[in-house]
């Protein structure tokens, strides 16, 4: 049935070219399973991994875990030997279904072998692939992201019950994450639609409110569920090497009457599950951080701007810490038209002068020149309401991801690439699906000229 609802005709000529972005995405993760079966486990694994076949002991459907339910659930129910391969099935069957999306964005059947090899290409890359070798979120995350943009284009073309009922799933298993901005933002462009009837249109919009109140819910409870709140854990990690503003923050705490346990970096403390010798430090963060790292970045906003250049070379870099492993098989400087030639040591931040400061960042050249691009296409004359219509949810998805990284980034104080992986992965995807509507407009255009 769903493949049914994804079904496109693609003239005889192209048949065989569009083989090629498919062998790219399943040559890739096939080498990969072969290359690197053994799952990879990183500090945070412990947390995400069942003690034994299905051990549900990490799992809570509200958020009173240390950890996202949907990775937990699927690591709970995937015997250890299997995950990777799962990752990678996953992660393919994404790949692939947005690839068989484009039918429903473009028209130029040149145009979408195009912007087909070119995805295929970004969703091969190491960069991305690695994720599904880890004991982590990020792969899953990764893959509902690349399912829900595939379903949103979707549903613009024909709502039913099915795509409709698959958002809303997909952005369910997405709803512990904090940040859902963008979800929200390019589901409520969707209920504008004449595709939806008034039933779906009531449907999706409960599901909508249903869905921001149960992250909400959920968000609150993992919050909590940390000793120290996790958002206090987070704030406090500020005070680690690994962040450009250790320094000024810490002399901002201890003006402010922080324990001197807090300022001495006996942050595993603050971590649940480990020794609690800091235990004033543990009572004083769940009560004071919040406050006191809003007003420390309203008093040195230079440390925000310090922090936001951190997140945005974490989006549009590679690490230069390989969390895990991948086969590639494309040229280098393909893989480099995404990710860019340098690397950008982020576990830890090393204060090298200016070392950062002339990172390649080739995937913001393509946001940028994307929105850009598009500026004056809702308003041009040429445009169709089928164009316009996918301009608006492609920036709802990129403003709402913007918005995740901006927040996300005046908190983190290491692993950009990580916590900020999925973020990459939807803003690159809709610069190239921005990119090849502007230049399908452009060829509107000029045959409207002729």
């Amino acid at each position: 049935m769903l493949l049914k609802d994804m079904r496109f005709s693609i003239p005889r000529f192209h048949t065989k070219l569009y083989l090629i972005p498919f062998l790219i995405i399943w040559i890739n993760r096939g080498l990969t399973a072969i290359a690197f079966p053994e799952l990879i486990k990183t500090p945070d694994s412990q947390n995400y991994l069942a003690s034994s076949p299905w051990n549900f002991e990490n799992v809570s459907l509200l958020g009173n875990a240390i950890r996202p339910w949907p990775t937990t659930v699927l690591y709970a129910l995937v015997p250890e030997n299997f995950i990777v391969l799962t990752q990678l099935l996953f992660s393919g069957i994404a790949s692939t279904v947005l690839i068989l999306t484009l039918d429903k964005i473009l028209i130029s059947q040149k145009l979408k072998f195009w912007c087909a090899l070119l995805l295929a290409i970004f969703l091969s890359n190491p960069k991305q692939v690695e994720w599904d070798t880890v004991a982590n979120a990020q792969s899953l995350s990764n893959t509902l992201a690349i399912l829900i943009i595939a379903s949103l284009f979707s549903i613009k073309k024909n709502a039913t019950k099915l795509s409709v009922g698959l958002l809303i799933v997909e952005g369910l298993l997405l709803s512990n994450q904090r940040f859902l901005y963008y979800f929200i933002l390019a589901s409520s462009v969707l209920i504008l639609l004449p595709v939806f009837s008034k039933k779906l249109k009531k449907i999706m919009a409960i599901a909508l409110i249903s869905i921001g109140l149960f992250s909400f819910i959920v968000s609150q409870n993992q919050n909590n569920y940390w000793p120290s709140s996790y958002y206090g854990f987070s704030v406090i990690g500020q005070l680690s090497d690994s962040s450009p503003i250790h320094r000024n923050f810490a002399i901002f705490l201890e003006s402010k009457g922080a324990p001197n346990c807090l300022l001495e970096k006996k942050l595993s403390a603050l971590d649940s599950g480990s020794s609690n010798s800091c235990v004033e430090g543990i009572t004083w963060t769940r009560k004071n951080s919040k406050q006191m790292y809003l007003e420390f970045l309203r008093r040195t906003p230079s440390a925000i701007l310090e922090l936001e250049k951190l997140a945005l070379y974490g989006v549009f870099t590679s690490s230069s810490i390989a969390y895990g492993n991948a086969v590639s098989v494309v040229p280098d400087f393909l893989n480099n038209i995404f990710s860019g030639k340098r690397q950008f040591q982020d576990t830890p931040f090393h204060e090298s002068p200016g070392s950062q400061n002339f990172l390649y960042l080739p995937g913001f050249g393509l946001l940028i020149f994307a929105v850009i691009a598009n500026t004056k296409r809702v308003s041009s004359k040429y445009t169709l309401e089928r164009d316009s219509t996918a301009v608006t949810l492609l920036y709802s998805l990129i403003f709402g991801n913007i918005l995740n990284v901006v927040i996300a980034g005046s908190i983190i104080s290491a692993e950009w690439t990580r916590i900020l992986a999925t973020q990459g992965t939807m803003l690159i995807i809709a610069s190239l699906l921005l990119i090849f509507l502007a230049v399908e407009k452009y060829l509107d255009s000029e045959n409207h000229s002729l």
